[in-house]
């Protein structure tokens, strides 16, 4: 299966990755060692240069490497057309011990890459770039993770046996299944209460949220500001209390694995118009029009910034960031809570028609 279009791709990919990665770490290591903007000599000079050079490598290493989360699910998807009894990426990422390990560290690296990312953007935003050592040394890191996300993708790849036969979807997520390893027994309850409360909780924290900063009534929290200080933004608006900002940021932590659980369990069978159908993979295949995508994707990326207003707080102290700081968290509350309805839309959609229609499918 290496010489497969699409392992080719991913391992092309992780080579590059590496590659970039490789060089930028030699910079972080140096900047690490000897960074003081204080001064002006060669190397200081030297260095501010390797910053920049290495900072626009690591953004399209990561970059990459959140791509390849795509990549890998497309990829497994196409495998099931030649391993025996796979239907769709569910049979083959369990064709060896390696698949699902691998689709479940990728997915948490897209948090973990992605917010390099922020922590880049935030920093270039203040002309005294008083994040450069903290990137670096969250760049190391980082190297164990992408280490561990690339390795697992490799042996299931290099593992990966056409010759076997493996269950399908049909099998591997029937509740109550003794095949099922993946799916809990579902039977005689549902999540769906636990997921639309979870909704309701996100929504109602969120616009409480949003009404205190527009209201002007919060306080920096503790590693914001000074004691007595607040934390405003261009508009004066101050961000509220410490510890409903990072609530929030727990309740995604909560929320997402469970939103999974319910696309799988519940909404699922809704989408494909069959009860006893319960997979998360089909459901990003053509026959149905592609709409795992519109689901999956508003879903990681409203997680993403709500689990970011917190950890941006972090950093409103330093020089120069407290006012870009205060504009990034109000953009990512803003951005979580209609990303978190658009996939409420869409996850529910189906369900929605089915109950409307009268029980019809």
């Amino acid at each position: 299966m290496l010489l497969n279009s699409w392992s080719l791709a991913l391992l092309l990919i992780s080579l590059l990755v590496v590659f970039l990665l490789a060089v930028a770490g030699r910079s972080a290591v140096a900047v690490i060692r000897f960074w003081n903007p204080a001064s002006d000599d060669s190397r200081q000079l030297g260095l501010e240069s390797q910053v920049w050079l290495a900072s626009t490598l690591v953004s399209y290493a990561l970059a990459l490497q959140i791509l390849s989360l795509i990549l890998l699910v497309l990829a497994a998807d196409s495998f099931a057309a030649v391993i025996t009894g796979a239907m769709c990426a569910t049979g083959t990422l369990l064709a060896n011990p390696f698949g699902m390990p691998a689709l479940a560290v990728k997915l948490a690296g897209v948090f973990l890459y992605g917010f390099w990312l922020v922590l880049h953007r935030l920093d270039i935003s203040s002309e005294h770039y008083p994040l450069v050592r903290a990137k670096c040394w969250y760049l190391l890191a980082l190297l164990p993770w992408l280490a561990l996300d690339i390795g697992l993708q490799t042996l299931y790849l290099f593992n990966l046996d056409p010759d076997i036969i493996v269950s399908c979807c049909a099998v591997v997520f029937t509740p109550g299944s003794s095949d099922s390893q993946l799916l809990v027994d579902l039977a005689g309850e549902t999540p769906l209460p636990f997921f639309y409360g979870g909704v309701g909780a996100l929504l109602g924290l969120g616009c409480w949220l949003w009404w205190r900063i527009n209201l002007g009534s919060g306080f920096a929290g503790v590693g914001e500001q000074p004691a007595g200080a607040a934390l405003a933004d261009g508009g004066g608006r101050r961000l509220p209390t410490s510890a409903g900002v990072w609530l929030y940021g727990l309740l995604w932590l909560l929320f997402v694995p469970l939103a999974l659980l319910t696309v799988t369990a519940s909404f699922s069978s809704y989408i494909y118009a069959m009860p006893f159908h319960n997979c998360p993979f089909c459901i990003l295949r053509p026959e149905y029009y592609y709409f795992g995508f519109a689901i999956y994707l508003p879903l990681l990326l409203a997680a993403f910034a709500g689990i970011n207003l917190p950890l941006l707080g972090l950093f409103a102290g330093y020089p120069g960031l407290a006012p870009a700081v205060a504009a990034r968290r109000r953009t990512a509350l803003r951005n979580s809570l209609l990303l978190l309805l658009l996939f409420t839309l869409f996850a529910s959609y189906h369900f929605l028609r089915y109950l409307v229609g009268g029980g019809q499918w």
